[in-house]
């Protein structure tokens, strides 16, 4: 069932002239990495740790490299683009980390968060005038969900979002416990019911997934190492492509 489910999803990607499934911006290969494992079509990640064909990193700091994933986007090159922009900016903890920090520093942090962010959102309203899905997420309580220019993308046909609790995906941040890190998503799909929503019913910090534990605190190591999209957050994902590209006839 899996192979044939796999053989259809490469047939309709082909038959409408993608060369890829799916587009990472700001990630490494993750759930391109898992469509890879599964046999989809190749997807492509757009980050600092992958290179271009000149053998230079995707640097979205660069503005050539902008320029060639917007055209990427423009030629309409994958199904569905999934964003991951830096969110150190908009944490609460980097919140915290600004009263220890110069005004000028605190500016600089933030003009290069927004800068980013903005620039995900630029491609998210190309893919979406092309008729395509994007897919972006950033911490539930990051303050970039206030953003005005967020708020703007939210605001287009379609558009809404849903959060999860990672842990139900299997989130341990490298540690031996569950990483709760709650996390919303944003995207144009009709199938978004698809999307990651699954959430933590414990208490007092106990996690609800199977196997239970406490939580443990998403900081320092933790929280670079919980970057890392769990298998199952991967699968849920690639499960929702499946669900659209069947939404849409193909």
């Amino acid at each position: 069932r899996h192979d044939d489910d796999v053989k259809k999803m490469n047939k309709a990607l082909a038959e409408e002239g993608f060369e890829y499934s799916i587009i990472e911006a700001y990630s490494p290969k993750r759930v391109t990495a898992m469509g890879d494992l599964l046999g989809l079509m190749p997807g492509m990640a757009l980050d600092l740790t992958t290179l271009d064909t000149d053998g230079k990193p995707w640097d979205f700091n660069d503005e050539s490299k902008k320029e060639k994933a917007l055209n990427m986007i423009r030629e309409k090159k994958a199904l569905l683009l999934i964003g991951s922009p830096m969110c150190s900016a908009f944490s609460q903890l980097q919140h915290l980390n600004f009263g220890r920090m110069s005004p000028e520093d605190v500016e600089l942090v933030k003009e290069h968060g927004r800068k980013h962010l903005e620039f995900s959102l630029q491609i998210y309203r190309l893919q979406h005038e092309n008729g395509l899905y994007f897919l972006h997420e950033h911490p539930l309580c990051a303050t970039s969900w206030r953003i005005g220019r967020i708020l703007d993308v939210l605001a287009m046909y379609g558009v809404a979002t849903v959060w999860c609790d990672q842990c139900q995906y299997g989130q341990d941040g490298g540690t031996e416990g569950p990483v709760k890190k709650p996390t919303r998503w944003m995207s144009n799909s009709p199938e978004r019911c698809h999307m990651p929503k699954e959430r933590c019913s414990g208490n007092d910090n106990r996690c609800s997934r199977p196997g239970g534990g406490t939580h443990t605190s998403c900081t320092g190591k933790t929280a670079r190492m919980a970057a890392i999209c769990p298998m199952k957050l991967c699968k849920a994902i690639l499960q929702g492509c499946r669900a659209q590209l069947r939404d849409d006839g193909m």
